[in-house]
């Protein structure tokens, strides 16, 4: 049993691919919040185009 504990301890194996996914994660939320940043922007960019449309007409 202890073998196994210790061969289970000193095994490598999918440490990288752990990395990668925590990398991947990482990315994805900063992308994610990036696009919230730049959707909320546009929007209010937008509404104020349209508002100031709005007043010029009328």
């Amino acid at each position: 049993m202890k073998n196994m504990i210790m061969n289970f301890v000193k095994d490598e194996r999918g440490v990288e691919s752990a990395e990668f996914a925590v990398a991947a994660v990482t990315v994805a939320g900063g992308t994610a919040a990036t696009f919230t940043a730049i959707k909320t922007n546009l929007k209010d960019k937008g509404d104020a185009l349209i508002q100031a449309i709005e007043v010029d007409a009328g």
